[in-house]
Order: structure tokens, then C-alpha cells, then sequence
């Protein structure tokens, strides 16, 4: 293991922030000779391009694919390092997370996966929420029950606050992801049976903005039809990711509940079946990787959708609007 990071810049057609989500990488207190940036986006343009050649950055890579496992793929397998950082464009990293995770991997050959916290920012870069953690737990008997801690915590959220050993992903499978990559980074990790690192400390700056959000939009039935659109992408892909992971039995519990999960809010979004989203909540009632709050409530949203599924959606979009704009 040369214990070199390679850290993957992903855009699709978003200009906006791009130079920033660079900038974080390229500000980094760790020395560059440790590092490298690889950019991978589906756009030529002259003030970007110029500011990556300037930098000294030689791999900027212009793909016509649209999926981001296929760009994560294109920057994973023309990196050099054994850790892999993925960076989403509207996203930046705090200046000494490189050296964090680089200290992390380089005294621990076991680990495999690392996730840290993140500092919410607005599309102007203010800061929503800034958590005061430090902590660091280390996740090294892969069961039932410390994956349901690590997915209670978040741990597979957001693909810029991940850094993977580049062994563990199978570039082929990741190629077939739309959607749920973080995702399929943590499950490759758990198929290992290695040691994941969970850091609270916030190192990622997290922004939060519509473009960011799959299904905020302008009119109430523009935000049930993206939402709809979001979560049955979601569910195929999770589908994909049982497929691929169901010959290890623990990892195929874990996947088949959330295929049940996204399947089910697909149902009710999509108003596709008043029945599954009922089946489906029962059959995840007692699966503890998800919160009992959680369980409870799509359990009572499956019931709502049996008597009317215009009511279940709009309270849906009603609680999640609630969500990001309290």
C-alpha cells in the first residue's frame, strides 16, 4: 500500500462551485506530493479547464456518461493512490481533512472505510450547522448489529465525507449505479469484513441548495413527480446492489430491507400500489438498521396510502419541505 490519496472531483453539468470544491483540495494542509486531484465532469469550459491547467492538475477527464458511478469508475481506475476520497463539486473539504484520513489508513492497514461528519453550508457558503464532535469509533466485528450502528450514524451518507482503499470497489458493478453510490462504497467495505472508521469530527462542508436536492421545485406536483422519479431510481439501484451482494447473507438482509424500504416510498410517491408499501412496512417492522421512529412512520404512511394515496404523498412532501426549511 503506497498510502497515497487520489481524490476525485465529480461534476455534472454544475459550474457554479466547482472552483471552490477544487480550491478545498488544492488549500489542503497535507503536502501535495502526498496527494492528487482528479477531475471528472461532462463539460467543457475555458475558465475551469484554465484553472485546473494552471494548477498543475493533468487529469481532467470530459465524459458524455451521465450516471455518477460511471464517473466515480473513470476516476478510480486512472488514480494512482490506495486511498480513494470522492468529492462531489458543490461540496469542499476543510483543510486538514486529507491529513486526517491520510494518518487514519497510514496507521491502520485494516481499514478499509472512512467516513466523517459534515459542517452544513447554504448555496452562499454560510454556515447552517457546524457540529462540535471529535470522536472516532472504529468498526472492526462486522454484524447485524454494528451495521445497524454505523447506518444509524449515517455512515454511508454523503459521498464526499468517504475515503475507500481502492481495492474494495468493483469498478464494473460501481458503472451500473445511477444513483446510491455511497451506498455501494459502504457494502463493499462491510463484504471485507475490515475495519471502518467512523469520524465525528466535521471535515466536509455539506451545501445545501436546490440543485442539490433531488425533488425541491417550484410547484407542489413538480416536487411529487421528482420525488417519485428519485425514489424509484433509488429503489432499482438498491435492487442492483442486493443482486451483487446476496451470496454474503448478512450483507443480503441488509440490502433486501432497503429494497423493501424504497420500493415501498417509490409506491406511494409514484401512486403505484396501494398494497406493497403495506407488505413492504411490515416486512421491515423489526429491521434494526433502520431507527424504530423511522419504522413507525412508513408503517403509518403504507396504512395512509391504503385510504388515500394524495393525502400520503402530500404529507410526505409537507414533512420533508419541513425538514431542510425550519
Amino acid at each position: 500500500m503506497n498510502n497515497y490519496i487520489s481524490v476525485i472531483v465529480i461534476a455534472h453539468d454544475r459550474k457554479k462551485y466547482i472552483i471552490d470544491a477544487i480550491n478545498s483540495v488544492l488549500n489542503q494542509k497535507l503536502d501535495k506530493d502526498l496527494y492528487e486531484i482528479i477531475v471528472v465532469k461532462n463539460f467543457k469550459d475555458d475558465k475551469i479547464d484554465k484553472f485546473i491547467e494552471n494548477n498543475g492538475i493533468t487529469k481532467n477527464y470530459i465524459t458524455e456518461e451521465k450516471g455518477v458511478g460511471k464517473k466515480a469508475a473513470i476516476g478510480i481506475d486512472n488514480s494512482s493512490g490506495d486511498i480513494i476520497c470522492f468529492l462531489d463539486d458543490d461540496d469542499m473539504f476543510t483543510e486538514n481533512k486529507l491529513a486526517i484520513v491520510l494518518d487514519a489508513f497510514s496507521k491502520n492497514n485494516s481499514l478499509v472505510y472512512y467516513h466523517n461528519n459534515q459542517i452544513k453550508i447554504d448555496e452562499n457558503g454560510k454556515i447552517l450547522d457546524n457540529p462540535q464532535y471529535n470522536s472516532k469509533t472504529i468498526i472492526s466485528d462486522i454484524t447485524k448489529k454494528s451495521i445497524a450502528f454505523i447506518f444509524r450514524n449515517f455512515g454511508e451518507f454523503n459521498s464526499s465525507s468517504i475515503c475507500i482503499r481502492k481495492e474494495i470497489i468493483d469498478t464494473n458493478m460501481l458503472r451500473k449505479l445511477d444513483r446510491a453510490v455511497d451506498y455501494f462504497y459502504l457494502l463493499s467495505a462491510l463484504k471485507t469484513r475490515r475495519e471502518i472508521m467512523l469520524d465525528f469530527s466535521p471535515l466536509t462542508y455539506y451545501r445545501i441548495h436546490k440543485s442539490a436536492m433531488h425533488f425541491l421545485s417550484n410547484t407542489f406536483e413538480e416536487i411529487i413527480s421528482s420525488a417519485c422519479n428519485y425514489y424509484y431510481e433509488q429503489s432499482k439501484a438498491k435492487e442492483a446492489i442486493y443482486e451483487y451482494f446476496k451470496d454474503d447473507n448478512l450483507l443480503a438482509q441488509v440490502t433486501k430491507a432497503d429494497v423493501y424500504t424504497f420500493t415501498a416510498i417509490s409506491a406511494i410517491l409514484c401512486n403505484k400500489s396501494k398494497f406493497l408499501p403495506f407488505k413492504n412496512s411490515i416486512r421491515i417492522l423489526d429491521e434494526s438498521i433502520y431507527f424504530p421512529s423511522f419504522r413507525l412512520k412508513l408503517f403509518l404512511a403504507s396504512i395512509l396510502n391504503l385510504l388515500s394515496n394524495k393525502l400520503a404523498r402530500d404529507i410526505y412532501v409537507k414533512m420533508y419541505l419541513r425538514k431542510f426549511y425550519n
